[in-house]
């Protein structure tokens, strides 16, 4: 029976494939360079230069396509995380960037009402009670005057009759014509 020991493979069978001289099969090379008996016939177990040549081509070929294939994969996942990564950095940005624009929005609204609300209190002013003929408050004299006054009074003033006319008819309740 033939013993295979990886060795002793090494150092006799490796040399003689490499000088073309491997004609004894799967343990033992030949019948001068062992001790061992060969239990295969040299017909049988042959291996021929071109063979080996295949041999060594198709383990070339097979590692260069493992080699290559996991390159690949290895570059389909950092390419994944990386495109994941910006997709997320462009997300964020879209997020805060419409935040800001609702914030910054609503702010404006605000003090465009504040504004408006104010110069209609401001323009819609009247004389005072003084008459028709007489001049009109200052702007100043207005302000002053809503200072004093609650939020109730102040939408009053903005949406109900002129403060003249309110100003004659109380006051013509108040004191009585001769």
């Amino acid at each position: 029976m033939c013993k295979i020991r990886t060795v002793w493979w090494l150092r006799h069978c490796l040399p003689a494939l490499l000088h073309n001289s491997f004609f004894s099969g799967l343990c033992l090379c030949d019948s001068s360079s062992s001790n061992h008996h060969n239990s295969f016939s040299s017909s049988n177990s042959s291996i021929s230069s071109d063979s080996v040549v295949v041999i060594i081509i198709v383990v070339v070929v097979v590692v260069v396509v493992v080699v290559v294939v996991v390159a690949a994969a290895v570059s389909a996942v950092v390419v994944v995380v990386v495109v994941g990564v910006v997709a997320a950095v462009v997300v964020v940005v879209v997020v805060v960037v419409v935040v800001v624009v609702v914030v910054v929005g609503l702010v404006v609204v605000v003090a465009v009402v504040v504004v408006v609300v104010f110069v209609v209190l401001l323009m819609g002013t009247v004389d005072g009670g003084r008459g028709k003929g007489r001049q009109r408050k200052s702007w100043l004299d207005n302000v002053k005057e809503w200072t004093k006054m609650t939020l109730p009074d102040l939408l009053i003033q903005a949406n109900d009759r002129p403060a003249w006319r309110r100003t004659a008819a109380s006051s013509a309740l108040k004191s009585p014509r001769l």
